[in-house]
């Protein structure tokens, strides 16, 4: 499938999408193999903890909490641990299992949002690295604006096509690979946010975090280990990038969250 860039906000996505249906018998199959569960266990427990603390200063109070595509539920676990009523979606049922085991108290469902309540319900609801698996991420944001209660935040994360290592990479940028990956959109800062006001969510906050390595690049060193003085310099490069990157919008992950107007 080839991957298509849009003109207007140089982000790209891939064309023709794959029907939904062929996306849950993917995702199903490739969960019951337990390719994901990898995916999931590579996070170390520190990253769900910033993200529930990212998540609190958005929220007025611990409330209930959303998380679409909740995978084996480890955020969800974090959160709770927190104080918050956690629910959770996920399209396949391998690894709501995982999920239903690691939070038992944790209100979980199989399949879209549409199977949950239609009334406002939730003062957070949370896509990490979601919106770039569906065929249609501004229709989600939709629905998950629509179930806000008043006061209520949208947070989405997914990786930056505009951060340092995807420009670096180029078109050899991992997330590329769809057989692997599954990323059917590829959003810049501005794509993203561009989302969630197309949606109808007011943006409150919309940034980039992550940098590189720059020894780690083969693009740039060449497939040679560095020499010293070589590797002094990428070293003192990295973290010129890394102080400078994520505030000019380069990090490597994009975070966006708005709420209601």
């Amino acid at each position: 499938m080839p991957v298509q860039a849009c003109a207007r906000c140089h982000s790209a996505f891939v064309w023709p999408r794959p029907e939904a249906s062929a996306l849950r018998d993917r995702y199903e199959r490739e969960h019951t193999e337990g390719k994901w569960t990898d995916y999931f266990d590579r996070e170390p427990p520190e990253v769900w903890r910033e993200r529930v603390v990212f998540m609190g200063r958005l929220a007025p109070e611990c409330g209930r909490v959303l998380d679409v595509g909740c995978g084996a539920g480890q955020f969800l676990e974090a959160a709770g641990s927190d104080g918050w009523t956690t629910f959770g979606t996920e399209l396949a049922l391998p690894p709501l299992l995982d999920a239903r085991r690691r939070v038992p108290t944790a209100r979980l469902t199989v399949g879209e949002m549409s199977a949950l309540r239609d009334e406002p319900d939730y003062d957070v609801v949370t896509f990490w690295d979601v919106l770039e698996h569906v065929t249609d991420p501004l229709t989600l944001l939709i629905e998950a604006r629509r179930r806000l209660r008043p006061r209520g935040v949208v947070v989405a994360t997914m990786p930056n096509a505009h951060g340092t290592t995807a420009w670096l990479h180029g078109p050899r940028w991992k997330y590329y690979d769809i057989a692997e990956f599954g990323h059917l959109f590829h959003l810049s800062r501005r794509g993203l946010a561009t989302l969630f006001v197309r949606a109808g969510l007011v943006v409150a906050v919309s940034r980039t975090v992550g940098s590189t390595d720059l020894r780690e690049v083969p693009e740039i060193r060449g497939h040679r280990p560095p020499g010293r003085v070589e590797r002094w310099l990428l070293d003192r490069l990295s973290g010129l990038l890394a102080h400078v990157g994520p505030r000019a919008g380069f990090g490597n992950t994009l975070i966006v969250a708005g709420g209601r107007p």
